[in-house]
Parts: C-alpha cells; sequence; structure tokens
C-alpha cells in the first residue's frame, strides 16, 4: 500500500520546442496524473523581432549581419506606446507580447501606462491586452516559462496574467534586471542587470532569488535584451554605448562572443517567432497522459521522520511506452531541493484503480525499470517550516524532460516520530 499523488505536468509547444511525455504510475501507490502537450511542428525559419523606445516600432534584427529591418510602429499615434522595451514569444504559437510603460500626453509629457500588448508580427501594429486596466508599473524584461506562464522582471519578479494583463508580484530580485529569458529545455530563467556591472545570473521563478553566474564583459554598455534561439538554444545580447551590439552568451561562464555592430535601432526587448504569413503552433487543450510518483516505495502512508540524519527515497515508474533517459534528472527538485543520486531498478508497478489526493494503492512489480531517486532528508525538512507528529504534509517534485517539457508532481507525506 502506498500514498496516491496527483501529478500535473504541463506543457507548451512551439518556440522553445516543449513535447509531451508519456508517464507511468509509481510502485505500491501514489498514482499522478500527467498533462503534456502533443509537439507541434513548428517552422525551422525563425527571425529576431526587437522593440525598443527608440523607434516605439517593432523590427527584425539579423543576429548575424547585425541589419535592423523596421516593420511598423505600435501605433500609427505616436504618443501611443512610447516606452515598449520588453518583448517575449509564446511558445505554442509563437505570439509576439511586449511590455510598454508610458505614452505620452497631447503636450507631449510622459504618462505612466504600464500594461501588456499583444503585436502583429506582420505590421507591427500593437494591441493591448486590456485597454481597462489601470497601469500595471514599470517593467524592462518579459520571458514566457516553458509551460507557458509570462513573467516581467525589474527589480521584481511578477507573473502577468495573459487574459487580463494584470501583474502579481512573486519577490524582489535585488538586481534591477534589463533583459531575461527561459533556456527551451531546462527552464531555467537567465537575467542581466540593467546597470554599469551588468551581472549576470539566474532567477528564482517561485522567489525571485538572483543566483550571480559572472558579469558581462561589455564595457560602458547597457545592457538592452536577452533572447535564446529555439533552433540551437543560443542566447543572444543586445547592448547599447552609443551604438548597439548583438552577442552571444556561454550561460555557464556569462562569457559574451561573437559581439556584431547593430546598423540601425537596437532591441531592448526582442525574441525569436515564425515569419510573417508562417502559421504557429496550436494553444488548444493538453493531452492528458499519465505518470506516478512514489515517495518511500513499499511504505503507506509514506512516513516522514524530521530528526532522520538519512535520505528519502523516492520512484518516478517507468513504463512500456516511456524511456525513462528522456527525464533530464538534473532538473529534478522537490521545494528547491535536488536528490543526491539517481538509479534505475524495478521498485513497483502501476496500481490497479486509480486513487485520489492521499489515499494508498497497492502496485505490483511489473519488470519494467523506474527511475528512483534519493534526496536529504534534513534538506527536505529545512523547507517544511513548523510541523507536528501526525500532520499530513504535501511534497512537490518538479522536473523536465529532455525535450523541455515541464512537469510538477505532489506527494504526501506523514510526520512521524517527533
Amino acid at each position: 500500500m502506498r500514498l496516491l499523488s496527483s501529478l500535473l505536468i504541463i506543457a507548451m509547444v512551439g518556440v522553445f520546442f516543449v513535447g509531451c511525455q508519456e508517464s507511468t504510475t509509481l510502485p505500491g501507490g501514489n498514482d499522478s496524473r500527467l498533462i503534456g502537450v502533443s509537439p507541434v511542428s513548428p517552422s525551422t525559419d525563425y527571425v529576431l523581432y526587437g522593440v525598443s523606445s527608440g523607434g516605439d516600432a517593432l523590427s527584425i534584427l539579423d543576429p548575424v549581419t547585425g541589419v535592423s529591418t523596421l516593420i511598423g510602429p505600435l501605433d500609427p499615434d505616436l504618443n501611443i506606446f512610447v516606452t515598449p522595451i520588453a518583448m517575449a514569444i509564446r511558445s505554442c504559437n509563437g505570439a509576439i507580447y511586449v511590455w510598454n510603460n508610458s505614452n505620452k500626453s497631447d503636450e507631449g509629457a510622459s504618462v505612466s501606462d504600464g500594461r501588456l500588448l499583444t503585436v502583429d508580427r506582420c505590421t507591427g501594429l500593437g494591441t493591448a491586452v486590456n485597454a481597462e486596466l489601470p497601469s500595471q508599473g514599470q517593467l524592462a524584461a518579459l520571458a514566457f516559462h516553458p509551460d507557458g506562464r509570462l513573467f516581467g522582471t525589474d527589480s521584481r519578479l511578477v507573473e502577468i496574467d495573459l487574459t487580463s494583463g494584470e501583474v502579481t508580484e512573486v519577490g524582489s530580485i535585488g538586481v534591477r534586471i534589463g533583459g531575461a529569458d527561459f533556456h527551451p529545455v531546462t527552464g531555467v530563467l537567465y537575467g542581466a542587470e540593467l546597470g554599469s556591472s551588468i551581472r549576470f545570473g539566474t532567477i528564482n521563478v517561485e522567489t525571485g532569488a538572483f543566483t550571480e553566474i559572472d558579469t558581462l564583459d561589455l564595457g560602458q554598455s547597457i545592457i538592452g535584451s536577452l533572447a535564446f534561439d529555439p533552433s540551437n538554444n543560443k542566447l543572444y545580447g543586445t547592448a547599447k554605448y552609443g551604438s548597439g551590439e548583438i552577442f552571444e552568451i556561454d550561460i555557464a561562464t556569462a562569457a559574451v562572443s561573437n559581439i556584431v555592430p547593430i546598423t540601425g535601432i537596437t532591441p531592448q526587448g526582442m525574441g525569436f517567432s515564425h515569419m510573417c504569413g508562417e502559421e504557429g503552433g496550436d494553444c488548444g487543450d493538453p493531452v492528458v497522459t499519465e505518470m506516478t510518483l512514489v515517495i518511500k516505495p513499499g511504505s503507506c502512508p509514506n512516513p516522514l521522520n524530521p530528526r532522520s540524519k538519512g535520505v528519502l527515497p523516492m520512484a518516478l515508474l517507468g513504463s512500456e511506452g516511456m524511456d525513462l533517459d528522456d527525464i533530464d534528472v538534473s532538473s529534478i527538485e522537490i521545494n528547491g531541493v535536488s536528490p543526491l543520486r539517481s538509479n534505475h531498478g524495478d521498485v513497483g508497478g502501476p496500481a490497479e484503480e486509480a486513487t485520489e489526493g492521499c489515499e494508498c494503492a497497492e502496485g505490483d512489480y511489473d519488470g519494467i525499470l523506474d527511475l528512483t531517486l534519493k534526496f536529504s532528508t534534513q534538506a527536505i525538512v529545512a523547507t517544511l517550516g513548523s510541523v507536528s507528529r501526525g500532520d499530513l504534509v504535501e511534497l512537490t517534485l518538479t522536473g523536465m524532460m529532455s525535450d523541455g517539457t515541464s512537469f510538477e508532481a505532489s506527494e504526501c507525506v506523514l510526520i512521524v516520530g517527533k
């Protein structure tokens, strides 16, 4: 017997190459449901779009030659959408989203108007997602998570509702971020400081915390934007000091290479999408498949002693339809804690009947290899806060498939021995 957990995996496809993976049930219990999206075959002909307050318009930038080509203004009225300095591409359909920080009054004065726009790839015309919404504040960068959530940065990290345009603060970054984007495969959010030192690092999407990797060696230039190329996972950046430049960034070391001068407007927001006239992917309903997460295979309920100095074992069940090698083990975390080690072994098979919540279910060995994981018990306990004996506590495991699909699994443990 063991606890049954529900697993939700949300996938988006298109620019960030996220697909679906088949899932299964874990040994002896904890049945999890996996939600994925069938992969759409996006065009390989991507172009790099950009926006800037220098032109209040959409343009295309060739990252090889540095030539910027104007498409058109975001609005025929040049007093509208005058600081479009952040851009992100929705992965499932290649749609362009832009954040505008201000408009101008008839007298030419700046009027704060932080809001989300969609932008036509062919004409450059922008449309407010919610024109009636009050200003949502200033942002310097936008980025779509592979699971479809839209985030914005400045000195804070926010999440933005695509339907209402409303902003919800996640937390303080501690650094003003002028360029940001998610890695298409790992789902890690990278950001570059809007300032003279241009610190480069990662941003925790749960807390907003910034972890510095190193500084970008760009002299006196100010960062413009960051964007991953989905065809090769290269990270490009733009910066400007007098004239602009586009360059590649090594995400492991922050080393800058292949610096190319920009002819024309330097983007303050940019992203790769389909060419004008090409169809994007489908942002329809996800396809539901199954996967199972089990904590302490063979036990039910799943006990957790906060005083234990050992390891907390878990497993993700394999199946004939899933290759365990498709799971990126390095991306797996529970409350930000990574597993100490992983292995393959048959710890059980799917439960015969699905259960809900923290109910138990039995599963027999099925001869199929499963992915076993061991976490430091003390590292997990440190994330739980105050708990008492008899409490049922939900743990959430997150990770990525090798094709970029993100997944999330929740499982209950019973606090004992305290």
